[in-house]
C-alpha cells in the first residue's frame, strides 16, 4: 500500500518535470560567448581562471578588461539580453 502512495504522489512530479525540459528550447551559448562569460567571471570576482582560487594582480586584472573589449563582450551581452 505505501508503495502505491508513493508511486502516486511521485508520478505526476516526474512527468511534470519531463514535460516542462521538453518545452523550454535548449540554448546553447557559443565558445565566444563562453569566452566572454568567463572573462567577466574573472574580472568580477578578481581571479586569473576557474581553477585557480587565487587572486589577478592589478597587470592580470588589466590584460583581461583589455581582452574583454578587445572580443567585443560588452556589445555581446547587450545582444544578447
Amino acid at each position: 500500500m505505501k508503495n502505491f502512495w508513493l508511486i502516486s504522489l511521485l508520478t505526476p512530479i516526474l512527468f511534470g518535470c519531463a514535460n516542462s525540459n521538453l518545452d523550454s528550447p535548449t540554448y546553447q551559448s557559443s565558445p565566444s560567448e563562453q569566452f566572454c562569460k568567463e572573462l567577466k567571471r574573472n574580472i568580477i570576482f578578481n581571479r586569473t581562471s576557474s581553477l585557480n582560487l587565487g587572486t589577478a594582480s592589478a597587470t592580470q586584472r588589466e590584460q583581461m578588461i583589455h581582452l574583454y573589449e578587445k572580443h567585443g563582450c560588452n556589445k555581446l551581452e547587450h545582444t544578447s539580453k
